[in-house]
């Protein structure tokens, strides 16, 4: 019936309803069932059947509740149907919510189990544990908008026409010799696939290298923003990408102060 009551809100009422009487068999099916739904309508210990609130494990989730209460945590529920999937806890199992009605399922949840350690050669020893899902998790930090937002940290990308890899790895050298961060997509793909690959990774800036841009030491630069592209020398990549950083310095500077 645990292992039964572990899974009833992931299968239907009726699976869980044939199941359960299977469990009770036909001369206890009715018997059992209003037990079980008594059981399960109880939202705190006093509305639990006498013979269990008169139960040692009963009693001690009651005085953890009492203990919860005392060091102020109120949001904590009573569920007589948890169950957790495993077989070695030995007393009060858990699990934590999000709050968030898009986010319903268990966050995490573990419990308490006596002597699971000492199986494994260790001495014995009572220990509450639990585990983080990870997903759950992540849905947790979405719904809640506290994802942190990554940008890349590169300033140009350049994008190889032609394999014209040779010459476009020499550039993006000498423009990092002037501190410039780039990044070189040596794929071999198509040219819009490379342009999609810089604009996805919100990379602001596009050098494009081919043959003729290489003989002519002239290329094809384009803001990745406001797709405006032009035709610049190695030196004015350099100092309109770092016009672009005093730039966005000014304006983190004035929005702290706003």
């Amino acid at each position: 019936m645990m292992k039964l009551l572990d899974r009833k809100n992931k299968i239907p009422v009726e699976e869980f309803k044939q199941q359960s009487e299977e469990i009770f068999g036909a001369a206890f099916a009715d018997q059992g069932k209003r037990k079980l739904d008594k059981l399960l309508a109880a939202h705190s210990m006093a509305d639990m059947p006498e013979e269990i609130k008169a139960s040692t494990a009963a009693q001690d989730i009651q005085l953890l509740f009492d203990l919860l209460a005392r060091a102020g945590v109120t949001n904590a529920v009573f569920d007589a149907s948890l169950m957790r999937g495993l077989d070695y806890y030995t007393g009060t199992v858990f699990e934590v919510f999000d709050n968030d009605p898009e986010n319903n399922r268990s966050l995490f949840g573990g419990g308490r189990y006596d002597g699971l350690v000492g199986l494994f050669g260790a001495e014995p020893i009572a220990t509450v544990g639990m585990a983080p899902g990870l997903t759950t998790t992540e849905l947790f930090l979405r719904s809640h908008k506290l994802l942190p937002v990554f940008t890349s940290t590169t300033e140009v990308g350049i994008v190889v026409i032609d394999n014209t890899f040779a010459g476009a790895l020499q550039l993006a050298e000498q423009l990092r010799a002037e501190g410039v961060k780039v990044e070189v997509d040596i794929t071999g793909r198509k040219i819009d696939r490379q342009i999609k690959s810089v604009i996805k990774k919100s990379i602001p800036f596009i050098v494009f290298v081919g043959e003729n841009e290489l003989s002519r030491e002239l290329y094809p630069f384009k803001d990745t923003v406001t797709t405006k592209e032009e035709i610049f020398s190695f030196e004015r990549i350099v100092s309109s990408v770092k016009d672009r950083r005093r730039k966005d310095a000014d304006d983190e500077f004035a929005e702290f102060f706003d």
